[in-house]
């Protein structure tokens, strides 16, 4: 878009495009810092996202302790479970998860009671996540 504005700008000699092109300029720079540089910071220093988690699970819900709170969740607040080789993502909505690390487990028979719980309520999604 901004190249295309660019051109029409320089042939058709529009201040008018040239200006949409250096505003999207702008913006796509704008968007870049606060996605990359301004909300990695402040989770960084945010303790309660980078404090000691705890998770318990049963067949009803998921339960997230952190020093200052409890947060539980039923199988249906979670809309989709997604994994990789060495998280489970279970989603809220398309923007808001918990992860929770494989290594966390404290063995093999441990995941696998999470996973046949978490498969009794939402199929488990590997590959690309939509």
């Amino acid at each position: 878009m901004v190249i295309t504005c660019s051109a029409l700008a320089a042939v058709t000699n529009s201040r008018l495009l040239a200006v949409i092109a250096a505003a999207v300029v702008v913006l796509a720079l704008l968007n870049y810092v606060t996605q990359c540089i301004v909300h990695p910071r402040r989770i960084v220093k945010d303790r309660k996202l980078n404090g000691e988690f705890e998770y318990s699970f049963n067949s009803d819900n998921l339960e997230l302790t952190v020093a200052d709170g409890t947060s539980k969740a039923n199988w249906s607040n979670f809309a989709k479970v997604w994994e990789n080789v060495h998280y489970y993502f279970l989603f809220h909505n398309k923007r808001q998860y918990w992860i929770i690390p494989k290594e966390s487990f404290r063995n093999a028979e441990q995941e696998q009671l999470f996973r046949q719980i978490v498969q009794s309520h939402h199929p488990i999604a590997t590959g690309v996540i939509r």
